[in-house]
């Protein structure tokens, strides 16, 4: 657990984080350390902030949490713009500006990366997350748009992987290619496939299976150690997770709870 954050403070707060995604965006309410509520709706690029105060005010008006309860917020987005439309929607229901996670406020941990300030937000709130779960070395797997492996070690953002989320490699596969059409991403029995639909939800789901342990596997290497916990997260953690042996926990909230960090540590 992290420690610069008083117990008390995590007690007795009522934190609203918001995950701004390319596909979806992930709203959480904290009532102390349990979420209280969570939504995930669709990620509107040309959103305005009216809009988008809309949307959040009519999800807490539905829900038993008034407005004027929250204590603290923040936001992390990985859409250009939508940061800012986010944070004035949010001053305007909560009387107060939200803290918009990034390189220069995430309680100072250390972060290997070469450009701090092109580190992805959701990417240091899901090691933060880790981190405050205490964990020392520790992999958030991250199944969205993108696919992100991040590292937690030596108390900070180790580094990372990115490569395509299996719907973009889908969208990637059928614009490409005149012949192939759209599938809906279910399992198929085997790898080994008679029909060009089954062929292409082999490839893109098994494939990413072999991926997965390929990167894995290279990770440990790197790092010299024997085992590394992988915590997953986002929107295909969970029909993946009974085929690999590589998730240790599913954590849907993984990366609101790291936004709810930065949000209690922000100096009033």
């Amino acid at each position: 657990m992290i420690e610069s954050i008083p117990a008390e403070l995590r007690k007795n707060s009522v934190v609203l984080a918001v995950d701004v995604g390319n596909t979806h965006t992930v709203i959480g309410v904290f009532r102390g350390e349990e979420v209280a509520e969570s939504w995930r709706v669709t990620t509107h690029a040309e959103a305005t902030s009216d809009e988008a105060l809309m949307r959040i005010g009519e999800l807490l008006s539905r829900s038993e949490i008034p407005a004027r309860s929250i204590t603290h917020a923040a936001l992390s987005s990985v859409v250009p713009g939508l940061d800012r439309v986010w944070a004035k929607a949010l001053s305007k229901l909560l009387g107060f500006a939200p803290q918009i996670v990034s390189s220069e406020n995430c309680l100072g941990i250390p972060l290997r990366y070469d450009s701090a300030k092109t580190l992805g937000a959701d990417r240091i709130c899901n090691v933060l997350a880790l981190l405050d779960m205490g964990y020392e070395c520790a992999a958030a797997l991250d199944l969205g748009t993108a696919t992100t492996i991040d590292i937690l070690k030596d108390g900070g953002f180790h580094g990372g992987v990115i490569l395509p989320g299996m719907t973009a490699s889908l969208h990637a596969l059928t614009t490409s290619a005149a012949m192939l059409s759209p599938v809906t991403l279910t399992w198929t029995e085997k790898v080994v496939s008679t029909n060009t639909a089954d062929a292409m939800r082999a490839g893109i789901l098994h494939g990413f299976l072999g991926q997965l342990d390929w990167l894995m596997n290279s990770i440990r290497e790197e790092l010299g150690v024997g085992e590394i916990p992988v915590v997953a997260t986002g929107g295909w953690s969970e029909s993946l997770g009974g085929k690999s042996h590589w998730f240790d926990l599913y954590e849907p909230h993984l990366t609101v709870k790291g936004i709810r960090l930065v949000a209690l540590a922000a100096k009033d």
